[in-house]
């Protein structure tokens, strides 16, 4: 019989931690004093100390209606008090999950309307992948196998998603990866090298999809997935021009096109035998309602539009310090660049532990939130207050300065 935790009693320390917790990309050598949360309430989180911080990135870009909130609390009680679980296989359902997929059909574009849940962003690209390949099957086009993205993306660490991810941190310790797997630039604003100054960025970077396809064979081409937002990748927000040019080229070329949102928002043949355990998960869609419900009635996409231009007008006075390469947002979402030279645009070499030295300099100023390739991002919960933004802010422009007069020492 597995036993609970006296919470009565003292509790487990970070060398219980070590001993048996494995924790997702981590080692322990790496981080010696990690943090212990304990509470979340709206943007901030406090640690087992009694000190509070902002989550500069909603737990993990997930927690957009804010810490502590009761009534998803309640929702989820309600839900397991009545029916726990059941399986959405064939032959089965459940009310939540009706009434979620409902919902999502009625916010979701006309032309998106029935729905496959699954309990998280690899799960979904995995299905996203199986998809497309089953589509075109299904048309008698078997060899349309081939997945196109992009250099920076994220697309989750199972072994297709981390095939489709275009980090190469991730690659190494699991090679080789799957076959059939191909990226092309990211539209970055700052890093994009546009090879053809009469052509905007955006259709520029957008052409190295045709190019891709044409030289794969458009045959043997299955889909092309994107994030419109590439988030852990360094939060790259593509011009304008970018998706429609790239829409053009799949429905050209008959490629279909994916959105990975997970972090953005929300976006016949023989049997589909696809499946997973949670998929339709009754307390999970339960709570996934409520959610829906308090972004609707609280305004909050329309409160994130109104505080991004707050967010974007701070973050370009960042552009003065010296280290700050680039700053980027839309909405509530955002990053700083940090680079060695503004001139060149170069990186600091990894032996000036730049990513670490932001981390801990905003952590020490109260910022807890992701240092990727040494971009600042930010994605706070869309319930952060003016001042809290400020704040936000604030402490990048004092943990900046003070990383790089760190690493120079």
């Amino acid at each position: 019989m597995l036993l609970l935790p006296d919470m009565s009693q003292p509790r487990p320390g970070l060398e219980v931690d070590r001993a048996h917790l494995m924790h997702p990309l981590h080692h322990p050598s790496a981080y010696p004093q990690a943090k212990t949360w304990v509470e979340g309430r709206g943007a901030i989180i406090t640690d087992a100390t009694g000190r509070e911080y902002l989550d500069g990135l909603a737990g993990l870009w997930n927690v957009n209606v804010g810490h502590g909130r009761e009534s998803l609390a309640k929702a989820a009680h309600d839900q397991m008090a009545t029916l726990a679980y059941c399986s959405s296989y064939a032959g089965s359902t459940n009310y939540p999950a009706i009434a979620l997929a409902e919902r999502l059909s009625q916010i979701a574009y006309s032309s998106i309307n029935t729905f496959f849940f699954t309990s998280g962003g690899a799960e979904a690209t995995e299905s996203s992948i199986k998809t497309a390949r089953f589509y075109w099957k299904a048309l008698g086009k078997a060899d349309k196998t081939k997945i196109i993205s992009r250099h920076r993306a994220y697309h989750g660490l199972t072994l297709a998603a981390m095939s489709a991810t275009g980090l190469p941190a991730f690659w190494p310790m699991f090679e080789p990866r799957v076959p059939g797997f191909f990226h092309i630039d990211a539209p970055d604003p700052y890093r994009f090298v546009n090879p053809d100054p009469a052509t905007s960025l955006g259709v520029a970077a957008a052409n190295q999809l045709e190019a891709a396809i044409l030289r794969e064979g458009p045959d043997t081409v299955a889909a092309f997935i994107a994030e419109p937002i590439q988030g852990a990748g360094g939060v790259i927000v593509p011009p304008l021009d970018y998706f429609p040019r790239i829409r053009e080229i799949c429905d050209r070329h008959d490629v279909l096109l994916i959105a990975d949102d997970v972090i953005n928002g929300v976006a016949p043949g023989k049997r589909w035998m696809h499946a997973y355990t949670y998929s339709g998960h009754p307390t999970c869609c339960a709570v996934a309602l409520r959610n829906i419900e308090i972004l609707h009635d609280e305004r909050l996409v329309e409160r994130a539009a109104r505080l991004g231009v707050q967010l974007a007008e701070r973050l370009q006075q960042l552009t003065r310090l010296d280290g700050v390469g680039h700053v980027r947002s839309l909405g509530l979402i955002g990053a700083v660049e940090i680079v060695a030279d503004q001139a060149t645009k170069a990186l600091h070499p990894p032996e000036a532990q730049m990513t670490a030295r932001l981390t801990d300099a905003l952590l020490e100023r109260g910022l807890y939130t992701r240092v990727a390739m040494d971009c600042i991002c930010i994605a706070p919960p869309l319930v952060i207050s003016e001042a809290q933004l400020d704040r936000l802010v604030d402490i990048i422009a004092d943990a900046v300065p003070a990383a790089l007069t760190a690493a120079r020492a």
